[in-house]
């Protein structure tokens, strides 16, 4: 018996079925947390109408400066609405008559022209809910003689007495002129809203990016207001690029992409976003477009355009428009685009890299999806915005790599304008040398003026050599120190699984000593528990002096080792790394002989590039690979990852210059440092898949 056990009861008083019966006011309460602003409501009509295989719409305001006349019209030349259409689904909130499950005429996901329908949840028709107190509805179908009129009032939605079943919607079929229009008239009069010029801007602009690329010449939207027409084009292409990218994602993960800049330069680059096995977000299309917005940039931007505007009109033109739109069909997404809507995080990427990262404000792009081949990126319920399924998480990934090879190639394109930044592009100069140099110079010209009898001159130059000795050795413990600070991730990982695995066993013992009561079948599990306690212990031990070195600061010694040694070492701490992420470690020795070398520097770099290549392995479809080759005083960490673009080669050892999200870009550039501290070198090399570094360490033998 359903509520609960009623053994003991001897009566039933009363008994039946109920049945819930919603007020008229849920239609206002729904439509209300559906449709969230004017704007959003005029949209869903135009996508109503495009369901409706109409060629051309046109959204007339009258009056809209005296709200008490105001009117809005919203006509198409679609197919038009048959009385058992309106009768039937039209009427029916929730319906499935635009899925694969509606039946009857112009039902289906597709339209008779083929269109795939962008409605399905059945909610379009609160939007003119929304945008006025009074309905007036009239369609005409092809195939009929007559024009089907009906009429809402929705302040009777206002009636707390009324049941939504009791909502009565007088209509009439009357006989049509002689005219070969059809399609459907919504007149909405008594507006909710002061439509404003500022609101009328707002439209303007939400209609044009409404539009995705290429639909404009097969779907064209007129807006009148007070008679004057305007047709609204797509603003998304128009506008010349300074840096873009465009191309095409396939349903594999592999993509063609074709760069170009405001100097014409051309390229293509065929690349790979990650994909996953499943839940991907399926293939799709983009372009994305990019600006410098200080003056400098423009400026020369503004030089080898047509464009006219100034420049705080131009920025506030690219920032009104800003933003990544998600396109359907044809259609757009909202809220994706929006320049107050960073759904990838731009903006808070961009602060731990502001030299190479583009802001939300800088970018003005597009994806254009298809719900055939991007089942997965299903929409909200209120049509605003796909839910955040592993599809959705994955597009957004995809279109950051995509984004980050447009941030690399435009990052050179920049300095070869001559427009690197000042204080972060500045190449580095060898300060050490010109500051010698200059030195050097002072002591010649103030021995000139004491005519060679200084005295004081050699022990000048001694102090000063000893002071430079000093400064280097200051600036190379610094390196230790960095050096040092990169090895505390690997430092936690590595101790983690010891310490879980002996804080298990300790609290297993305690519980069983607590209890007081060990029976004697237990003293087998308390010995097992112990020995495992110890081999934990052990093992978090040998690994603390393992780390030790690595982890602290000491004197920088140069001892005869063998690369090999450090090689081995390291990839000994990375064990866990490479089996979670199921590479393959190799260490492939030529020759091996003992040099004079500094370890920690060796075991340092060594994994600054380890950490760097599982990252990148992690991306890459089985199987992985990290090969080392040893080869007397140099070594090549290579990995079956993801490739180094070429235009990228040199710009990887830069500080701050990183693709990678969420790092500093100190990895590579910290290893180049730590190198030539000590003479050494490293360098990328050319792969046709994966990458390779070379690093080569001074020869004292």
């Amino acid at each position: 018996m359903i509520g609960g056990n009623y053994e003991k009861q001897k009566y039933v008083i009363a008994s039946g079925d109920g049945r819930i019966r919603p007020r008229a006011r849920l239609i206002r309460t729904i439509g209300a947390e559906l449709i969230s602003s004017e704007i959003v409501a005029v949209l869903e009509l135009v996508r109503n109408s495009y369901d409706a295989d109409a060629r051309k719409i046109e959204i007339r305001f009258d009056n809209p400066q005296r709200p008490e006349e105001a009117t809005l019209t919203i006509r198409d030349d679609g197919h038009g609405m048959t009385r058992e259409v309106f009768l039937g689904p039209w009427l029916e909130p929730a319906t499935d008559h635009k899925s694969s499950g509606g039946e009857g005429l112009f039902s289906g996901e597709r339209s008779p022209r083929g269109r795939r329908r962008l409605g399905s949840k059945g909610v379009g028709r609160f939007a003119t809910q929304r945008l006025g107190e009074h309905l007036l509805v009239s369609s005409k179908s092809k195939a009929s003689n007559g024009v089907f009129e009906a009429n809402f009032d929705w302040n009777i939605l206002d009636n707390s007495d009324s049941y939504l079943d009791e909502l009565i919607i007088p209509w009439r079929e009357i006989q049509a002129e002689k005219s070969r229009w059809h399609g459907t008239d919504l007149h909405i009069s008594k507006l909710r809203d002061n439509w404003a010029e500022e609101r009328f801007e707002r439209l303007r602009l939400a209609l044009s990016r409404l539009l995705g690329p290429g639909l404009g010449d097969a779907f064209r939207i007129d807006l009148v207001v007070n008679g004057i027409k305007e047709e609204i084009k797509p603003f998304i292409d128009s506008l010349p690029a300074m840096y873009s990218i465009d191309g095409s994602v396939l349903n594999d993960g592999t993509c063609a992409i074709n760069y170009r800049d405001i100097t014409g330069k051309i390229e293509h680059w065929q690349r790979s976003v990650l994909w996953p096995m499943a839940e991907a977000c399926g293939p799709f299309k983009f372009r994305i477009s990019s600006w410098d917005l200080d003056r400098e940039a423009l400026e020369y931007f503004f030089g080898r355009t047509n464009i006219e505007l100034g420049l705080r009109d131009f920025r506030r033109t690219i920032r009104d428009h800003s933003g990544i739109s998600l396109y359907r069909d044809g259609f757009r997404i909202l809220p994706y685009g929006e320049p107050d809507n960073d759904w990838l995080r731009l903006d808070r990427r961009r602060v731990n890299n502001p030299t190479l990262r583009l802001s939300n404000n800088q970018i003005l792009g597009w994806v254009q999806l298809t719900a055939d081949e991007n089942p997965l990126l299903q929409d909200q319920t209120n049509r605003e915005g796909l839910v955040a399924n592993r599809a959705y998480s994955h597009l957004q990934q995809a279109i950051l790599e995509l984004i980050s090879y447009l941030e690399g190639r435009r990052f050179t394109s920049r300095r070869s304008f001559g427009l690197a930044n000042r204080n972060n592009d500045a190449p580095q100069q060898p300060i050490r040398a010109q500051v010698d140099e200059h030195l050097e110079e002072l002591i010649v010209k103030l021995a000139q003026k004491s005519n060679g009898s200084g005295e004081i001159l050699p022990e000048l130059r001694e102090a000063i050599r000893r002071s430079s000795a000093a400064n280097l050795g200051a600036v190379q413990r610094y390196l230790q120190l960095a050096g040092a600070g990169s090895c505390l991730p690997l430092i936690v990982s590595e101790l983690q699984y010891p310490l879980k695995q002996a804080h298990a066993e300790t609290s297993f013992l305690l519980l069983e000593v607590a209890s007081g009561e060990l029976p004697s079948e237990a003293e087998n599990d308390l010995l097992t528990s112990l020995e495992k306690l110890e081999r934990s212990l052990n093992e978090l031990q040998e690994r603390v002096e393992s780390l030790e070195r690595m982890a602290t600061t000491q004197t920088i010694l140069w001892t005869q080792m063998r690369l090999s040694d450090c090689i081995e070492k390291i990839g000994g701490l990375f064990t866990n790394e490479f089996v979670r992420a199921e590479i393959e470690f190799d260490v492939v020795i030529e020759t091996d002989p003992a040099i004079v070398a500094i370890s920690s520097i060796v075991e340092q770099v060594s994994t600054l590039l380890f950490e760097n290549a599982v990252f990148w392995l992690r991306q890459t479809k089985m199987p992985r690979r990290l090969t080392v080759r040893i080869k007397s005083h140099a070594f090549t960490v290579e990995n079956n990852g993801t490739p180094i673009p070429r235009e990228l080669e040199e710009k990887v050892f830069e500080a701050s210059f990183t693709t990678r999200e969420g790092a500093s870009g100190l990895g590579l550039a910290l290893a180049r440092d730590l190198l030539k501290a000590v003479g050494g070198t490293i360098q990328s090399l050319r792969r046709s898949k994966g990458a390779a570094f070379e690093v080569t360490l001074p020869n004292h033998t």
